[in-house]
């Protein structure tokens, strides 16, 4: 009989994309059980009452298989009794690297036994998304314990007074934050601030100016790549006046206008002066959409001018959103293309929006 490597095995059955086909395989054969249900128990999804009991259940009765769960998606409920279990289920998962986390009540023992999952060594990413009220100890822990971490529509508890004192860590590479107005609420950094010396990668919409600033203050000296998404004009008079970011090696900007009357030279004229970010290697922008997009008749140097400045870009792309003017665009395009010094590999693309 021939005995296969367990190596070869994982391989084979990291290759099957459904769940059915895994639990077939499972059964199929003793060499394939461990494999199949790595692959089965990878992720667990827990939504709603009948799926919390069910994992409470099958992760009791067959504890073997709680190292396997690496990610955890959970949406919590209201009810008491189901938010001890989902503390119970924490618990089981030792091993867990991903958490994401929906739900708006908060009892202390949910949050500690969220906190006690944030320590574990293997922890690498928490993602809160939609969440109101949130403990500020509970995101003070979380920038002190994790890698990544993404703030979506989340807004803080501000009768729970300020976060518990934690031990600055500079663990935090990435962050991810969309708070999108919530409520107009907009603190929910101020716990992550003496977490922030180590950041290298910033996701941010400017739904808060404010907050923008602090993070760009507390993280400029580290940042090597930042992420601008769904800028409009007045969001983008705040670029230029970041802080140097000596570090910064990749911007990437979601510049969305609907006037035809603006051009590609509003976004480059925000651009923060070549000697605050002067080892910038990749510019990537999103521009659009718009029913029309005019090239530049009376700034023809413009665009050359300021890529020239940059002397160590080495990648320019740009995807243009449209809706009707798909010949104005390809004009644009080639005015791109025209106009980007020959060291720089220029690339693009076209994309159709709705409406």
């Amino acid at each position: 009989m021939v005995v296969w490597p367990q190596e070869l095995l994982e391989a084979f059955v990291g290759q099957i994309p459904d769940k059915i086909t895994l639990q077939r395989c499972s059964l199929a054969s003793k060499s394939l059980v461990v494999a199949s249900q790595r692959r089965l128990f990878h992720s667990v999804s827990v939504k709603d009452r009948t799926s919390i009991r069910r994992a409470t259940q099958q992760f009791t009765a067959f504890p073997h298989l709680r190292p396997y769960v690496k990610e955890l998606d959970v949406t919590s409920s209201e009810s008491t009794t189901e938010l001890k279990e989902l503390a119970s289920l924490l618990h089981m998962f030792p091993d867990v690297t991903r958490i994401k986390w929906s739900g708006f009540e908060w009892p202390k023992f949910l949050v500690t036994a969220l906190k006690e999952s944030l320590q574990n060594p293997s922890m690498q990413s928490f993602t809160l998304m939609v969440c109101d009220d949130v403990p500020p100890s509970l995101l003070s822990h979380a920038a002190a314990s994790v890698s990544q971490l993404t703030l979506w529509h989340v807004t803080l508890n501000d009768r729970a007074g300020p976060a518990a004192e934690v031990i600055p860590s500079s663990q935090l590479r990435h962050l991810s934050h969309n708070i999108a107005s919530m409520m107009g609420k907009h603190d929910t950094i101020l716990p992550l601030l003496p977490h922030l010396s180590g950041l290298e990668k910033l996701e941010d919409d400017l739904s808060s100016v404010s907050e923008f600033k602090l993070i760009m203050e507390a993280s400029h000296e580290t940042l090597k790549k930042l992420y601008l998404r769904r800028l409009d004009l007045p969001k983008l008079a705040h670029i230029s006046r970041t802080p140097p970011m000596h570090s910064l090696r990749v911007l990437d900007v979601s510049f969305v206008y609907a006037s035809s009357k603006l051009c590609i030279l509003a976004l480059f004229s925000a651009l923060p002066p070549p000697m605050s970010i002067p080892h910038l290697e990749t510019l990537s922008m999103y521009i659009g959409p718009a029913d029309t997009v005019p090239v530049p008749q009376t700034a023809a140097s413009g665009l050359r001018e300021i890529l020239d400045a940059h002397g160590e870009l080495r990648t320019f792309h740009v995807e243009l959103g449209w809706r009707r003017s798909r010949a104005g665009l390809l004009s644009l395009a080639e005015y791109i293309r025209a106009q980007t010094p020959t060291r720089i590999r220029v690339s693009g693309s076209i994309s159709k929006q709705s409406g």
